[in-house]
């Protein structure tokens, strides 16, 4: 394999003295031109196995007029991503008895939510978290001042699809949202408070779902659409946050909303990676971790065919013959990614504050690149 043919040329013991010797050079300079080929303004890039982490690279600016460089402690936005860390979360309501994957989302929330085309049909978790339940992402929801009861009881005609829950995937951030509110529905607590006691102080992570809340304010970044700022740094630190439980108007915070640094999301992705457990830490049961990244075509609620698992996306388009099992996302001009392969202990995590959004059957071209270029050098052929 490629990665003995190096560390034997090196004479290296373990794979963390190759990132040390005069070849991590080659392959700084490598990942930094893939960077910009994808015209990225500031980001990260890191690899773990088994747990461990094997190499990372922060690239660019996290404040281009300030000339402040990325590093270790920049935060960036997850995106999309933040639907994938989310369901760790209302994975663990699962085990805990709190949410129920099947049950009809209206008793959970005290409404009548039903799509008036199948009103036999009830609307799940389990249909939320796969993408199949109907929910309209078309709809105008992220702008309005509206309620979950005002869209989805009140107006169901237009905020549903003519779909039948459960019988078709198509992508729906407004269905991810509603996670969140049925997060705070169960625990009594708003989404973030619930995260952070029980995912992220657990494992020593610093993360919020919003920049104002994170502990370290000079290490937010500006956001870039191209060359131009389009969120600053004192933009997003100034957004407010309710810190409460209110699942009736509580319906984007798991949508793309989190705060984290590479390194507590690699953290996450290798935790996944090992069935739920990372140095002690258990957050969730094994079981739990093998649901969540099989496929749910056929199970439950869910009655059709979705590629999708709970929250979780399955990519077998990047690298031949392998599953990697995440979550990408983009907003404005950046990208976030996050993959990881339980079969061989790879974990990947790219973040960006400003890159291009390039596709390539449906993945950003600049993870393709870099998850091509990284996973035969930590694996092997």
């Amino acid at each position: 394999m490629q990665k003995k043919r190096w560390l034997l040329a090196l004479g290296c013991v373990c794979l963390l003295t190759l990132w040390i010797s005069p070849a991590a050079a080659d392959v700084d300079a490598d990942i930094d031109q893939i960077f910009r080929r994808a015209q990225t303004v500031g980001g990260a890039v890191l690899v773990a196995r088994h747990g461990e982490l094997v190499y990372e690279r922060y690239y660019g600016f996290a404040n281009v007029k300030e000339q402040k460089p990325v590093h270790h402690n920049t935060y960036f936005r997850a995106a999309s991503v933040t639907k994938f860390i989310s369901g760790i979360g209302a994975m663990r309501l699962i085990e805990d008895g709190l949410l129920d994957l099947d049950q009809d989302i209206g008793l959970m929330l005290g409404m009548d939510i039903r799509n008036p085309r199948h009103r036999d049909t009830p609307v799940t978790l389990r249909q939320l978290m796969t993408h199949t339940s109907g929910v309209n992402d078309n709809t105008g929801y992220t702008h309005a001042r509206g309620t979950l009861r005002a869209f989805l009881e009140e107006n169901p005609r237009r905020y549903f699809s003519s779909r039948e829950p459960g019988k078709t995937f198509v992508y729906s951030n407004f269905g991810a949202g509603i996670v969140g509110a049925l997060m705070e529905a169960a625990s009594g607590q708003s989404v973030n408070a619930y995260m952070a006691e029980h995912v992220f102080a657990p494992m020593g992570i610093d993360a919020a779902y919003s920049a104002s809340l994170l502990r370290s304010p000079y290490d937010v970044p500006c956001q870039y659409e191209g060359t131009r700022v389009d969120i600053s740094a004192r933009r997003a630190l100034s957004a407010a946050y309710e810190d409460w439980s209110d699942p009736n108007r509580h319906y984007r915070t798991t949508i793309g909303a989190l705060w984290i640094r590479p390194r507590d999301l690699l953290d996450l992705m290798s935790l996944m990676c090992m069935g739920g457990e990372l140095n002690g830490v258990r957050l969730l049961e094994p079981e739990t971790v093998a649901l969540m990244i099989a496929p749910q075509s056929g199970v439950g609620s869910v009655t059709g065919r979705t590629h999708y698992g709970l929250m979780t996306a399955r990519v077998d388009s990047i690298l031949p013959g392998v599953t990697l099992y995440g979550h990408q996302g983009s907003s404005s001009g950046f990208i976030t990614s996050a993959y990881f392969d339980p079969e061989t202990g790879y974990a990947f995590v790219l973040m960006t504050n400003g890159a291009s959004q390039r596709q390539d059957r449906r993945i950003h071209m600049l993870a393709r690149r870099l998850i091509t270029y990284t996973y035969p050098m930590v694996v092997g052929n």
